[in-house]
């Protein structure tokens, strides 16, 4: 479907960060006309507040209805190309990078230079919409200038709610919008309208190009009669704007003459789908509407922005696809705290990494303890080879333990001996203990040394004396080393 006539204002909703609130705006294409704008509230259904701004230079007087609210806006049906589309077979899933070359044959612009979108898609037929891509590019930049982010743009006429009934219709600044379906829409200027509704566009089947086929077709009538018109408006005495409006409108009324009497005799033909299709007019009825095709009727009375707010929070068409894709919340978290979230990362893979060689470590250390406590075990019982469990060592060397200890014969602990016997042995430092024979029976410790004089012995033999009832054995000299024993009791 073509739009045909430039529109002159362009539609924009903002929704508030509640779901049940949208701000409503409403740009000039001209920046020096004011922008309206209207907050609708869908729990309440009604108008929560309203206001204007200046000019498009003041969009961010409005910066602060945008916080953390979803963004709509409403683009000129006019810059958008809606085309119905035969899905290739098997190419459902590659549609969106296949549709410039699908397209290529319909445009006459440069495909490079266009969007493309697809609207709605059902079975194998599929609604693209098309604009110039620095079209979009240039509002989606004036948004994101003063901190607005648009989430969605949908062509102006697709706003109008839709009506499983029939079309849904609206008189905006000398231009009617449509929307028929779920995404057929059309903008045309008032003084086209009889032409645009006879050329069959209300057939649910029809395609709005098919309008601009008609036009072509009476190319060469509409010049010699809008030239005829014109001269018939020279001669007049109204001003230069009011001889153009005047000779457009004749010019569309001749057109419509032309495409009507192309259609031949009506009355002979059955009655025409146009004939009978509904159309819910959301403005006051178009002037001599009972003769144009069609059933009208006007719908209650109710504000411009409040319809299209209203339209544009229920239809979800979007043009920001592809490079104008809008980023989903948790993208723009993650890109805030990407940087503090690969350091949390590396810090927990250092963190894993230090424990692993801790682990490592403690592993080791265990490996360690457990051999060197069978090589102990093996020393202090010989005859027992086999270990079978860390308990069943544990528990012979608490045994043996308990020996030494005299818990088993209730005499002197041999352990508590020994305890004393560093503090002595440190006094004469140049004794070399050979071995230590604890005697159980006899409660004696036999101790065999040896020294290089004789001197250290008696030192020796009077620290032992402190604690112990100290016996000294005969003390042998073999060259240089001296060698001899103590006998150590309890005090009695």
């Amino acid at each position: 479907m073509v739009q045909i006539i430039k529109p002159h204002k362009l539609f924009v909703v903002v929704s508030e960060g509640s779901v049940n609130e949208f701000l409503t705006i409403r740009l000039s294409s001209n920046p020096s006309d004011p922008i309206a704008w209207l907050v609708w509230s869908t729990q309440l259904k009604d108008v929560i507040a309203s206001g204007e701004i200046a000019d498009r230079q003041h969009l961010a007087q409005l910066f602060e209805y945008s916080q953390q609210r979803t963004t709509i806006a409403l683009l000129p049906s006019s810059h958008v190309l809606l085309t119905q589309i035969t899905v290739p077979s098997g190419a459902a899933r590659q549609l969106n990078s296949m549709l410039p070359f699908l397209m290529e044959d319909t445009l006459t612009q440069d495909i490079e230079s266009m969007h493309f979108s697809v609207l709605h898609k059902h079975n194998d037929q599929a609604t693209v919409a098309t604009v110039e891509r620095d079209l979009l590019a240039r509002w989606v930049d004036d948004f994101k200038a003063v901190g607005i982010e648009l989430k969605r743009i949908l062509p102006d006429c697709l706003a109008l709610p839709k009506n499983e009934s029939g079309i849904s219709a609206l008189n905006l600044d000398g231009q009617w919008l449509f929307h028929q379906g779920d995404a057929k829409g059309a903008a045309v200027d008032e003084a086209w309208l009889e032409m645009f509704l006879h050329s069959g566009w209300l057939d649910p089947d029809a395609d709005a190009l098919h309008f601009e086929d008609l036009l072509q077709e009476n190319e060469d009538t509409l010049q010699d009669k809008e030239e005829s018109a014109t001269d018939e408006t020279e001669s007049t005495t109204v001003d230069g704007t009011d001889a153009v409006d005047e000779a457009t409108q004749q010019a569309a009324d001749i057109a419509s003459e032309a495409l009507i009497s192309n259609q031949g005799d009506s009355d002979n033909l059955p009655l025409k789908p146009e004939e009978n299709t509904t159309i819910y007019s959301y403005s006051p009825l178009p002037q001599g509407s009972e003769n144009l095709p069609g059933q009208w009727q006007t719908l209650p009375d109710d504000l411009i922005m409040s319809v299209l707010a209203q339209g544009a929070i229920a239809n979800k068409f979007n043009l920001l696809t592809g490079e104008f894709k809008s980023q989903s919340s948790w993208l723009k978290q993650w890109r805030v705290w990407q940087k503090v979230a690969i350091v949390a990362c590396v810090l927990i893979v250092v963190l894993l990494v230090n424990k692993t060689l801790q682990v490592q470590q403690l592993e080791a250390q265990t490996r360690a303890y457990h051999t060197e406590s069978e090589r102990i075990f093996r020393t202090i019982f010989p005859n027992k080879k086999r270990i079978p469990t860390v308990s069943y060592l544990k528990r012979s060397m608490q045994d043996e333990e308990r020996v030494l200890s005299g818990g088993s014969s209730g005499g002197a602990s041999a352990l508590g001996w020994l305890a004393k016997l560093p503090k002595a042995l440190q006094q004469a430092k140049s004794i070399s203990v050979q071995s230590v024979q604890f005697d159980g029976a006899r409660q004696e410790i036999r101790l065999q040394a040896q020294s290089n004089d004789f001197q250290p012995f008696e030192r020796l033999r009077t620290e032992l004396a402190k604690e112990f009832a100290v016996e000294q054995g005969q003390l042998n000299k073999n060259g240089s080393v001296v060698q001899g024993s103590f006998v150590i009791k309890a005090k009695s």
